[in-house]
């Protein structure tokens, strides 16, 4: 979203916000900050995942192909929280596009949801309580697996 920053770009997106007035999407301008927020989201995480291989064009692909998918699964999504549906559905898009042979990196040591979670709150920019809301565990674990994904990174002999 222009001009703002990312964190209020996904409370539009957190369950309070988005979530209670997703009946009246066609008011004031419902859509465009539901689109937007979307965008940022999906954007970044594609980005993060998948740029050092793929490259940025080739990310924006990816992510301009998950946007309507994840915009049609909020609006019909009942259940989940809005963030968490965006999640969910740019992950399967960003692993459906992941190529099968890449070069190893640092982060392929990390457990799924380590990884997960600093893409979250690094790349992607949300706090603690969106990505503990966005995949579905509490705030603690947030910050546990934060720690420990850290931990392990800084314990990564990079070979020069």
């Amino acid at each position: 979203m222009t001009g703002e920053g990312s964190g209020t770009a996904y409370r539009v997106l957190e369950r309070g916000v988005w979530g209670a007035h997703r009946t009246g999407v066609g008011e004031r301008g419902g859509v465009a900050l539901l689109c937007d927020a979307t965008r940022a989201l999906v954007t970044r995480m594609c980005r993060a995942e998948l740029a050092p291989a793929l490259g940025i064009p080739a990310a924006d692909s990816v992510a301009a192909g998950v946007l309507p998918v994840a915009l049609a699964a909020v609006l019909t999504d009942r259940v989940r929280s809005p963030l968490r549906v965006v999640y969910t559905e740019t992950v399967l898009g960003v692993e459906a596009a992941r190529p099968y042979v890449t070069p190893p990196g640092p982060m392929d040591g990390l457990a799924r949801h380590e990884r997960d979670v600093l893409v979250l709150r690094t790349a992607v920019g949300l706090s603690a309580a969106q990505a503990g809301e966005a995949l579905g565990c509490s705030v603690e674990r947030v910050h546990r697996d934060q720690h420990s994904a850290l931990q392990k990174l800084r314990n990564v002999r990079v070979c020069g």
